[in-house]
């Protein structure tokens, strides 16, 4: 679920359930996507308010990350966000409002998966509570064949 430009990695959600991807990629939904971005430049004053307020980011609705937290590096820093919504580039378009450059994205969870430990290229089923948490976080019941 959710698509990752060339540029981006991490977490990704595959199913065959149309009525469950939709739900989880809908903004009806409000289903959060959290994201590591390694930055250059510094979070100055006005960058964050424009996080708390809503970042302008070249369409009518302005980003408003749910949760952020930047933590200082000597190379810029790590600049993690909480997002509701999947607009295209959404993150890219953000911190590139805010002054700062991508040194790296990885996408670390979707909704109440996490992508943990798992390596580049990697793959894994989920497991039974949390394709549960899945289903309970878009309102649908769980499908019989996947209860285990």
């Amino acid at each position: 679920m959710g698509r990752l430009d060339v540029y981006s990695e991490g977490l990704l959600l595959c199913t065959t359930d149309g009525d469950a991807a939709n739900r989880l990629m809908h903004p009806r939904w409000q289903v959060p996507r959290t994201y590591r971005v390694e930055v250059t430049g510094r979070l100055g004053r006005d960058a964050k308010s424009a996080l708390a307020h809503g970042v302008p980011v070249g369409d009518d609705v302005p980003a408003r990350p749910s949760e952020w937290r930047f933590r200082p590096t000597a190379r810029g820093g790590v600049l993690e966000l909480v997002l509701r919504e999947g607009r295209t580039r959404v993150v890219r378009r953000l911190t590139e409002a805010l002054g700062l450059g991508v040194r790296s994205l990885v996408r670390t969870q979707y909704g109440p998966v996490a992508l943990g430990a798992l390596e580049r290229g990697q793959s894994r089923r989920l497991g039974a509570r949390e394709t549960a948490a899945v289903y309970a976080a878009i309102g649908l019941p769980q499908p019989p064949s996947l209860s285990r």
